[in-house]
C-alpha cells in the first residue's frame, strides 16, 4: 500500500513538472516560468501569521511569506516591498517590474506611469509591448512590425507592406502599388518605372506608353536612337520607324536628312513643270502635301526645284540645304537658275 501511495505521488509529481515545463515554453515571452514565479512573490522572510509580513503579503503555510495575488516583489538593498501589478497602461507604478510582468520587458515606469519604452509601441489586441521594427528590418512576430498608418507584415524573418503595396523611398511607409493608367495621388505610388502621377499613372515627359500599357519607354530624339517599338520613333520624329536593328529609321520612301525624314525627290521632276510639290516627290503623293509637312522640294513658279534654304547637288538627285555644301561641287542659287530657264522658255 505505501509503495501505491509513493507510485501516485511520483506520478502526479511527473504530471504538473510536464504541464509547467509546457506553459512555461508556450509563453515563455509573455508569463514568468514556474520556476521563477515564486521567487517574484516570496519575501524570504519566515511568519506564523499574516501580520508577520510585510504590506500586500501573507503568511504561506506559516513558513515565508508571498505577496498577495496581483502584487510581485520588488528587492533593493535596503528593503523589499510587494507592489501591485499594473493592468492597464498608463497605470500608476514605482518601478518598472510592475509594467514588465504585463506588458513584458519592453514596457517601463516612467514618471510613475506605465508605458512602453521607447523604439516599442503597443498592441491592444494582445496588450503587450513590441519592439517597433521598420520596413525591410528583422523581426520574430509581426507585431513587432511597426509603420504608422500602414499595415506590416513580418515575412521570413523581415518587415514588409501588405500585398499589392510597397515600400515609399524612405521606407517609412507603405504605398498603394498603381500601374499605369490608374488613379494615383503622389508619384510614388505609380510603380511603372520613369512614370508619374497627373491624377493617373502616366509616363514622364520624354517616354511613350508601350503597347501593352505595362512600361514606359524613352522616346526618340534624333534617328538611330534605340528603340523597341515603334511609336518610340514616330512619337517624335515623323515618317519614322523601328527597325530591325532596334533602332529608329527613316520609314519606306522616306530618307534621313540632318535629324528628320523627308520624302525622296523625283529627280526626273526637277525643273519640268508642276501644279504642286506632291508631283516632285518620288513616288508622287497620293494627295498635296500638307503645309506643316517639311520637305526639301517644292513647286515655285510651276516647275519642281529645291525648298527654300536648299541647293541642287551637282548630279542634280538630291536638294542639301546651304549648310551642308562644304565641297564646292555643288551649285548654288538653282531657284534663280530655274525660273531664269522658265523666261527663257516663255521668251
Amino acid at each position: 500500500m505505501k509503495n501505491t501511495s509513493v507510485i501516485a505521488f511520483l506520478i502526479l509529481l511527473y504530471t504538473v513538472t510536464v504541464l509547467c515545463i509546457t506553459v512555461s515554453v508556450a509563453f515563455r515571452h509573455h508569463v514568468l516560468p514556474c520556476d521563477d514565479r515564486r521567487s517574484h512573490t516570496q519575501t524570504m522572510k519566515s511568519c506564523t501569521y499574516d501580520t508577520d509580513c510585510i504590506e500586500n503579503a501573507y503568511c504561506f503555510n506559516r513558513e515565508t511569506c508571498h505577496c498577495k495575488n496581483g502584487h510581485v516583489i520588488n528587492r533593493n538593498h535596503t528593503h523589499m516591498q510587494c507592489l501591485e501589478i499594473a493592468s492597464n497602461l498608463g497605470d500608476a507604478c514605482e518601478e518598472n517590474i510592475q509594467c514588465e510582468m504585463t506588458f513584458t520587458s519592453q514596457a517601463e515606469c516612467r514618471n510613475n506611469v506605465c508605458t512602453c519604452v521607447d523604439g516599442s509601441h503597443y498592441e491592444e489586441e494582445q496588450r503587450r509591448c513590441y519592439e517597433s521594427v521598420g520596413i525591410g528590418k528583422m523581426c520574430k512576430t509581426s507585431y513587432n512590425c511597426y509603420v504608422e498608418g500602414s499595415e506590416t507584415f513580418c515575412f521570413n524573418g523581415y518587415c514588409i507592406c501588405p500585398l499589392l503595396h510597397h515600400p515609399s523611398s524612405d521606407e517609412t511607409k507603405c504605398l498603394k502599388s498603381t500601374a499605369l493608367g490608374e488613379m494615383c495621388s503622389i508619384d510614388e505610388e505609380c510603380i511603372a518605372e520613369n512614370s508619374r502621377c497627373i491624377g493617373l499613372c502616366s509616363c514622364k515627359i520624354d517616354y511613350v506608353l508601350s503597347k501593352d500599357k505595362k512600361r514606359c519607354l524613352k522616346a526618340a530624339n534624333v534617328i538611330g536612337d534605340p528603340c523597341e517599338e515603334d511609336f518610340q520613333c514616330s512619337a517624335f520624329l515623323k515618317n519614322t520607324k523601328c527597325n530591325e536593328e532596334n533602332v529608329c529609321a527613316c520609314v519606306l520612301d522616306f530618307k534621313p536628312r540632318e535629324s528628320i525624314c523627308l520624302r525622296k525627290i523625283n529627280p526626273a521632276m526637277i525643273g519640268k513643270a508642276c501644279f504642286s510639290r506632291s508631283q516632285c516627290v518620288h513616288p508622287p503623293a497620293d494627295s498635296d502635301l500638307k503645309d506643316t509637312e517639311v520637305a526639301n522640294v517644292d513647286c515655285i513658279a510651276g516647275l519642281c526645284s529645291c525648298a527654300q534654304d536648299y541647293t541642287l547637288t551637282e548630279d542634280k538627285t538630291d536638294c542639301i540645304r546651304f549648310s551642308e555644301n562644304g565641297t564646292g561641287k555643288i551649285k548654288t542659287h538653282s531657284l534663280l537658275i530655274l525660273i531664269t530657264i522658265k523666261i527663257l522658255q516663255i521668251l
